[in-house]
């Protein structure tokens, strides 16, 4: 039987980061075969459909949240997790 862990919604950079640490402290321990994220990986809110036609949507910066979410979630699950994601 394959192990996977399947993470969504985590919406950097306004995660919960106490609810992130965990589930990466938990992917290094369980090891599972496949590590999945199945959306809304970073927030972006700045060019969004909610920001639309507001000063919001110029103001965030979408290199920023990637660099963010790079630093903050993706090296972090390489450090514990060498499978496929």
């Amino acid at each position: 039987m394959k192990r996977i862990v399947v993470i969504s919604d985590v919406q950097a950079p306004f995660e919960d980061k106490r609810a992130l640490r965990n589930v990466l402290a938990f992917i290094g321990d369980y090891q599972p075969d496949e590590v999945i994220q199945i959306g809304d990986l970073v927030d972006y809110p700045a060019p969004s459909r909610w920001s639309a036609g507001t000063r919001a949507e110029f103001e965030g910066n979408v290199i920023r949240d990637s660099e963010y979410t790079k630093r903050n979630f993706l090296a972090p699950l390489r450090e514990v997790y060498s499978g496929p994601v």
